[in-house]
């Protein structure tokens, strides 16, 4: 089934800069696809593709090595009463809210090390753990060469998260780690596959899935039928920054830049790069669609009851920065389509189908999911219903905003054997999307995508799949 055409007039207003893709001239032609792989090759192949990412034996579908799995089983052997020996990679912004959050509603934890390549930012998780200075550091490696580590946070920029997570669980340490789950959809494979071979404890921080009452309210409405038949889900995220300059500085001593860069290119240093704007630049990230948009697709995937597999078509279209340091769309309007649900799911910067939203301050963000019967809309602090009828609060009725549950959810997970609400197979696959929507708008291109192969197929396939191929440096995915 073909996708309806975008209207883009309104992403095409005068007065607008964009950035003309390179490959752009290759979308007129339909490369000659190879024959299908096995899902083993297909996973080798895209290891290569981002700069040689081997994957190890056990992610091929080799047994583990026994001395990982012993490490995973001493791991697992923590009990409710144990002292939990935490430590945080990234302490930076949400890493030092985490850190605070861990020690102030848990008295079983121990805070045993930070480390952050900045050091303004480690000095502050110093300072909220009460740390003496050897247990402060620049470099994660020399946290972790130290041991007695039971468990770590990481809350690094997004292109950190899966080499700091696979160094934690091949040493068996329990790893709770931010979202998006990776930059690179064949990291994040790898992460997912690693993690289930050595049966380690991963819980990533998809927080929607448990914190906010007014998101589960309408999760447990929709998927109880309240709006009849579900046709559209519409995904509102907030516009990017259009571009500023690049001036090239020189590095202070403040901050360990190679280390900072780690597993992506080396570029030259503005203090832009590595500030809390780095998810404006591809290398780290793909701007709001994978920042707030991580969030809001992961609960698309929940309600669709999609969390090990994903849409089987993607269109978008956008507007790039036409220079400067600042390279991912800063408006977008993207579909994906899930056949089986026969459900659309848009995702966009443009807000005029969302009243919602409309004049509010703060939260400028939401999920409106519309069927046969009516409307749900939700945010982080209110629902909305076409009909008060649909919203039966139950269990969430006059619920607050409950910041410790998640992390509740991953000591359960180390003292109790827990399940992960959000482990890394579903943390992979709500990334995937946030991959899908950023490469069909940066190609402004209708894509099909196979969600158990996990690569685009049919016309256009070869560039989305090469696309996807961020390089990286292989050496930090062995650490």
């Amino acid at each position: 089934m073909r996708f309806p055409k975008i209207p883009s007039a309104a992403l095409r207003r005068p007065g607008f800069p964009t950035r003309k893709i390179s490959l752009e001239k290759i979308l007129m032609t339909s490369p000659a696809q190879p024959p299908r792989p096995t899902r083993k090759q297909f996973l080798k192949a895209a290891g290569l593709l981002c700069a040689g990412i081997a994957l190890p034996r056990f992610a091929s579908g080799e047994p583990a090595s026994p001395s990982l799995r012993a490490a995973s089983r001493a791991a697992a052997r923590t009990t409710a009463n144990s002292r939990i020996r935490l430590a945080a990679i990234g302490t930076g912004g949400k890493g030092g809210r985490n850190l605070t959050d861990f020690l102030k509603n848990f008295r079983n934890i121990e805070c045993v090390g930070v480390a952050d390549p900045k050091a303004e930012a480690r000095a502050k998780g110093g300072r909220i753990a009460k740390l003496p200075d050897d247990a402060v550091h620049s470099d994660f490696r020399d946290m972790l060469e130290k041991g007695g580590i039971d468990a770590v946070c990481v809350a690094t920029p997004d292109h950190w998260h899966v080499p700091a997570t696979l160094a934690c669980i091949r040493r068996g340490i329990a790893v709770y780690v931010e979202k998006p789950l990776c930059r690179t959809l064949a990291e994040g494979r790898l992460l997912a596959d690693t993690a289930a071979a050595l049966d380690a404890k991963v819980l990533v921080g998809s927080q929607q899935r448990s914190m906010y009452p007014a998101i589960l309210k309408a999760v447990r409405a929709v998927r109880s039928g309240r709006v009849g038949e579900l046709r559209t889900i519409r995904v509102l995220l907030h516009k990017g920054n259009p571009g500023v300059p690049f001036t090239v500085e020189p590095v202070p001593p403040t901050i360990d830049y190679p280390l900072w860069l780690g597993p992506a290119p080396d570029k030259p240093y503005s203090a832009r790069r590595v500030g809390g704007t780095f998810r404006q630049i591809s290398d780290y990230s793909e701007g709001s669609i994978s920042d707030w948009g991580a969030h809001h697709l992961d609960i698309v995937q929940m309600v669709l009851g999609m969390d090990r597999g994903g849409p089987s078509e993607v269109e978008g279209t956008g507007l790039f920065p036409a220079e400067g340091l600042y390279d991912v769309p800063y408006q977008y309007d993207a579909r994906l389509y899930y056949p089986s649900r026969k459900v659309t799911v848009v995702v966009t910067t443009d807000p005029k189908d969302f009243p919602e939203v409309r004049g509010a301050k703060g939260l400028t963000n939401g999920i409106r999911f519309e069927g046969s019967e009516g409307f749900i809309f939700c945010d982080r602090v209110k629902t909305i219903a076409s009909s008060p009828s649909m919203l039966d609060a139950g269990d969430f009725e006059g619920k607050a905003i409950n910041r410790a549950a998640h992390l509740k959810n991953f000591m359960d997970m180390i003292t109790q054997g827990a399940a992960p609400c959000a482990p890394t197979e579903t943390g992979h696959r709500s990334a995937t999307l946030c991959h899908l929507v950023y490469t069909a708008v940066r190609l402004r291109a209708h894509l099909k995508w196979d969600p158990v192969m996990e690569r685009f197929e049919g016309a256009n396939a070869g560039l989305a799949n090469r696309a996807l191929a961020i390089p990286r440096k292989e050496e930090w995915y062995h650490i």
